[in-house]
């Protein structure tokens, strides 16, 4: 019989064997096949810049929010920005199957986000799709395990706002708002048809990203800690988790320059915020820091069979990366607001729609004002409010962002300033100094007050005892003048 070190070895050999015939994700070693969920990036680059499906080509200046009147659209050129259901061809027509591309296109724009493209799953047929990721909810995911989807604390908080506060329909918002871009139709307080197409087409490619792919990804990192609960983790699920991040285009290197998905978002937003490895430049210290904590999880693999304290850590691991998630999604936000400030075009306004609608649920879980605040600008298009002053409400959230230990991942430091193109600072964040004092942090004061106050006692005491005597001193003067006439020394 082996022994327990000999198993394990045996057993780690096997698995790094087969590894190494697996595709690296920025670094990373998955332990299992997971590339057609890498490979939903493709997905992505076919929609929004594949010339056979693509959803059209920005419309640049001419393209005002609520502005679109007058101008001729057309698909082939990218001009013209009305895209309202009856003018573009790309749009549903009622019983109709194409929104987009040219008549003999078998796949459009619409159809690879719900049938899937270049994700073929595992039994060589049925593919990975956007639409698949976001009906997840309304089709009560995990409903069986120890946590399903709808009850993870992260998805809740996303439920509790856009069911609760803001009226969407019911597990099936994560659907709605990207279905409803390509529809042209309202979905809360916002109506797709008249907001041109520049800003439905960010809708529909971010919000395919950061509305349909990342609450999945949280979904996954659940799973894993389900599995560790029932002592059945593969290691798929915490693999699947880094493959709908990372992607397949570009996402197998360090840092990325290509790519669609979130790791390829976190090492723009980097550039525009000073937050990369080397400052403007490199990996972004957010995708470091996400790559640490799977391989983090990744190396608790194989005692990972229904140790409570162990999936304790996966669980812990995972809300860290999740808190790291938001970080280049509060920077989208912040930078979008600064640009909407200058110019309400149909593009800027549809991309702080995208990251606005991100991270909404989680700045009203902390303060209803500041998501209100965000809300109005987003989704109503009130752009009165200063953008600096709804990004100081917004910083105001930050140490709060999140659930569970994803709390306090996001902290101004995190975020940083924003800077232009040219590396020139825009706007400095307004809340540093603000992060939690770490425990000898809050020791040192707690010592140095005790320190001072004992220093300031012994003074005041000193002090005391100096005017008493003085007091005796000069009573003692008196009596004697009132005496004797005259002064005599006296000795107290």
């Amino acid at each position: 019989m082996l022994r327990q070190p000999a198993l394990l070895a045996l057993l780690l050999a096997g698995f790094v064997g087969r590894a190494n015939a697996l595709n690296y994700m920025a670094g990373y070693q998955p332990l299992t096949d997971v590339s057609e969920r890498q490979n939903m990036d493709i997905d992505l680059e076919a929609m929004d810049t594949d010339s056979q499906y693509l959803l059209g080509g920005e419309c640049g200046g001419n393209c005002k929010l609520n502005a679109c009147t007058g101008v001729t659209s057309s698909w082939s050129t990218g001009e013209g920005c009305n895209y309202d259901g009856s003018t573009v061809a790309w749009n549903l027509v009622a019983g109709g199957a194409a929104y987009n591309g040219s008549p003999d296109n078998t796949n459009t724009a619409y159809t690879i986000w719900s049938n899937g493209y270049g994700s073929t799953a595992s039994d060589g047929v049925s593919k990975r799709t956007f639409f698949g990721l976001a009906s997840a909810l309304d089709n009560n995911k995990g409903a069986s395990d120890s946590v399903s989807m709808a009850n993870n604390k992260f998805i809740k908080l996303m439920k509790a706002y856009w069911e609760g506060t803001i009226g969407l329909t019911a597990n099936a918002w994560m659907t709605d708002m990207v279905e409803h871009a390509f529809t042209g139709e309202a979905v809360g307080a916002l109506n797709f048809g008249t907001v041109g197409r520049d800003f439905r087409r960010q809708a529909i490619t971010k919000g395919s990203l950061y509305l349909n792919v990342f609450p999945y990804i949280i979904w996954e990192l659940q799973d894993a800690v389900n599995d560790c609960k029932t002592g059945s983790w593969t290691g798929q699920a915490w693999d699947e988790g880094l493959a709908f991040y990372a992607g397949n285009i570009g996402g197998g290197a360090a840092p990325s320059d290509t790519g669609s998905m979130q790791y390829a978002l976190a090492d723009k937003r980097c550039q525009n915020f000073n937050t990369c490895a080397d400052g403007f430049t490199g990996q972004s210290k957010v995708n470091q820091e996400i790559i640490a904590l799977f391989a983090d999880g990744k190396n608790n693999y194989f005692s990972a069979s229904s140790n409570t304290d162990q999936c304790n850590m996966i669980e812990h691991l995972g809300d860290r990366i999740i808190g790291q998630m938001l970080i280049p999604l509060v920077q989208g936000t912040v930078r979008y607001l600064y640009k909407t400030s200058e110019s309400q075009s149909s593009k800027e306004a549809g991309e702080l729609w995208a990251f606005a609608t991100a991270i909404l649920p989680f700045v009203h879980a902390v303060d209803p004002d500041a998501a209100a605040r965000l809300y109005n600008r987003a989704w109503k298009h009130d752009f009165s409010e200063p953008w600096t002053d709804i990004r100081g409400a917004i910083e105001g959230t930050y140490g709060g962002l999140g659930a569970g230990d994803a709390v306090g991942q996001v902290s101004c430091e995190a975020v940083g300033d924003l800077y232009d193109e040219t590396k020139t600072l825009i706007s400095a964040g307004g809340c540093y100094g603000e992060d939690e004092l770490e425990d000898w942090e809050i020791a040192l004061i707690v010592l140095g007050t005790i320190a001072l106050v004992s220093f300031l006692g012994c003074g005041a005491y000193a002090i005391w005892s100096h005017v008493k005597k003085q007091r005796v001193q000069k009573k003692y003067d008196q009596l004697l003048i009132s005496k004797t006439g005259a002064m005599m020394p006296v000795t107290v």
